[in-house]
Parts: structure tokens; sequence; C-alpha cells
């Protein structure tokens, strides 16, 4: 079999194509260069004229581009910087809350004497005449001080920390002077006739509660912004209670015989107190520049002078029998019979 050469077939092919245009011409069929005919034939995708030609797009799938080249490594060991808001990144400052394990550790180097329980440092003092030289808390850890046996903490107890819980429940425990300072201090002198010497609270907050027959014998003090004070049972406070907390004061004398002594509020924005115990309240009640509230509802409560003359308001209610033996000192022009009121105009000129 004898093969056509190439260039044999080519010339061929242009000799057959030539009277086939001719013939066309003659019979006024239009050429459509695209290799179309007008009068018929289904239209396909038109070639574009050579001048606007563009390279062929590769379709062909190809490697995305590694998306770790030029970004620096992080090593798992470094700490990646916290993009929060920095009031978001703010540890809890409640101490009651579990710290992270450097604060527990600082807790138990710094808890000499007690033991560390959630970062919390807890001394206790659980045997007759345990504790007898001072109880001291560290400075910067959470504390809590449990002065439960009896004639416990002779020496009393000091507390600096953030937070103070100081519970002297034994008889006789405490009898040496308690001072506590910080963000947040509570006292309980549950123990009879605990607490015998001076209690000082220079917390921001102050709570204490002297809620067994003679406890906190001598004078109660306590500064910061608020302080609330408990003497819930007979001859509870006897010596008194000064309270110069700069916002709220509230002093409440239930127990019979309580607060014997003079009770001042010279600094506070508010100050209330309750004499609803038998005889309460012997001595003076003091008020200063701020809101005063006094409530002598006791049996003979209010022996003393109830003075708030100087106070932006006044209301007193002496409504137990024999109460208010001499009728309290009011602003001027706020008296209401035996009382002071603030309900008149120019009465009340505390702000808010």
């Amino acid at each position: 079999m004898l093969i056509e050469p190439a260039h044999d077939r080519r010339f061929r092919a242009r000799v057959l194509v030539v009277p086939l245009l001719f013939a066309c011409t003659l019979s006024g069929c239009s050429f459509d260069p695209t290799g179309i005919a007008s009068s018929g034939g289904r239209p396909t995708e038109q070639i574009p004229d050579g001048s606007n030609l563009q390279p062929p797009i590769d379709a062909s799938p190809r490697p995305l581009p590694d998306a770790r080249v030029d970004r620096p490594q992080v090593d798992a060991s470094e700490s990646i910087p916290d993009a929060r808001p920095a009031d978001a990144r703010q540890e809890p400052t409640d101490a009651r809350l579990d710290p992270p394990d450097a604060r527990r550790d600082h807790c138990a180097e710094a808890c000499v004497g007690g033991t560390c329980e959630n970062g919390v440092c807890i001394i206790t003092c659980g045997g007759e005449g345990s504790c007898a030289t001072q109880v001291t808390c560290p400075a910067d850890v959470p504390c809590q001080v449990l002065c439960s046996g009896k004639q416990s903490c002779g020496e009393g107890v000091a507390c600096t920390g953030p937070l103070c819980d100081i519970r002297c429940t034994g008889e006789n425990a405490c009898a040496g002077r308690v001072d506590c300072a910080g963000t947040s201090c509570k006292v309980t002198c549950g123990g009879n006739a605990s607490c015998q010497s001076t209690l000082d609270c220079g917390a921001k907050n102050c709570s204490v509660w002297c809620g067994a027959e003679g406890a906190c014998y001598g004078r109660v003090s306590c500064h910061g912004d608020s302080c609330s004070v408990g003497c819930t049972q007979p001859l509870t406070c006897l010596g008194g209670v000064g309270c110069d907390a700069g916002k709220i004061c509230e002093v409440q004398c239930k127990g019979e015989d309580s607060c014997l002594e003079d009770i001042s509020c010279p600094l506070a924005g508010r100050c209330g107190v309750s004499c609803a115990g038998k005889k309460s309240c012997a001595g003076n009640v003091l008020c200063g520049g701020g809101h005063c509230r006094f409530e002598c509802s006791g049996h003979t409560a209010c022996g003393g002078q109830v003075d708030c003359q100087s106070s932006c308001g006044c209301d007193t209610e002496c409504s137990g029998n024999g109460a208010c033996k001499t009728p309290p000192i009011c602003p001027t022009g706020c008296k209401a019979g035996k009382n002071c009121t603030s309900r008149p105009e120019g009465c009340h000129e505390c702000t808010p």
C-alpha cells in the first residue's frame, strides 16, 4: 500500500475548496468566516479577533501557597499576648475564688502556723489557752483566724491582709487587742466575755458582731467607708462604739445594758443607731454633719444626750417607755414634739 505524501494531500484539499467557494458565490449564499453559514446551523462561540487574543487560562489545579511561609513560628512555651481589653484581663479580686498556682504557693510560704486552703491562710486555735501569743496573719494573703478554744488567742489578733475573717467563739477568747485592716474585715465575738480589749477595724468595709454575753467589753472603733456593728446580747459593747467611717455607719444595740458608753459617728454621710435593748445606749449619742437616724425603742433606752444639731438631716424616735430621758438636740427648726424630724422644708439639706 502506497502512502500519499502530506504535501500532496494539502494541495488536493485546496483544489477542492476553491470550486466550492466559486459555486457558493454564484448561488448568493453568505459565508461566515467563523465557518457558520448565516442561512442555517446552530451558532457556536465566535473566535475573537486576533488582536485581542489572550493567552489561554490554565485551569489545571495549582498547589495553594503555604500559609506558613514568612509567618513567625510561635513557641508553645511562650505566652501569647492577650488581645482582650485590659479590664477583661484582670484577675478576680475575690480571694474566695480558687487562685492561680503561684498564689497558692505564696500562701503556703507565708502562712506560718496555719494551713492554706484555696489560697486562704487558716490559723486554728482550738485548744484551751492555745495561741497564747498574738496571732498575726500574713500581710498580703487572705486570712481566717479561728479562736474556738477557751481563753485562746490571749494576746489578741492582728490581720492586715486583703481579706480578714476573725472568729473569737471560745469563752474568754481574744482577750487582747483585735486589729484588722485591708479591703474587708469581719470580726465575730461569739464566745461569752470574748474580745475584752479594744477592737479596731481599719478596713474599707468592716463588720463586727458581738453576739455573746459580755462580748466586746472594750470600745469598738471602725474606719474606712462603711461599718456595721451589732451588739445583740446583754452587756455587749460596754465601751461604746466609735464609727469614723466616711460613708455609712450602722450600730445596733439590742442587748440589755448594751452600748453603755458613748456612740459617735462624726464623719459618716449616713449614720443609723438603733437602741432596742433595755437600758441600752446609756451614754451620749452623737452625730456629725451627715444624715442621722436614731431609734430609742428599748425600755429607758438612750439615757444620755442624743445630739444631731449639726447634721444635714436628723430623725429620732423615742418610743420606748422612759426612753430619751433628755430630749434630743435637733437642727434649728426641725423639732416635732419630743423628736427631731427632717420633713419640714430646710430640715433635709443632705446631698445624695
